[in-house]
């Protein structure tokens, strides 16, 4: 058997169940923006940020964030 991916319109199939985790993906954009706003912040700013940090982390943590990449190529 060919071992090419298959092709869903202009996707690859990684990319179509990628768009299943939409979600995470989202999430995780939304921690890479908090971490470049705790690293300019400071004082009681700084403190409120690290501790919605701490809460999206997770929250992604508990949806599979850490693992929904894995889960796709598995």
């Amino acid at each position: 058997m060919p071992q090419r991916p298959e092709v869903l319109g202009d996707h690859v199939l990684y990319d179509e169940l990628l768009s299943a985790f939409a979600e995470l993906r989202q999430r995780e954009a939304e921690l890479a923006a908090l971490e470049a706003r705790i690293a300019a912040a400071s004082g009681g700013e700084h403190d409120d940020l690290l501790a919605r940090y701490g809460e999206l982390q997770e929250a992604f943590e508990r949806a599979g964030g850490y693992t929904y990449d894995q889960r796709i190529k598995t």
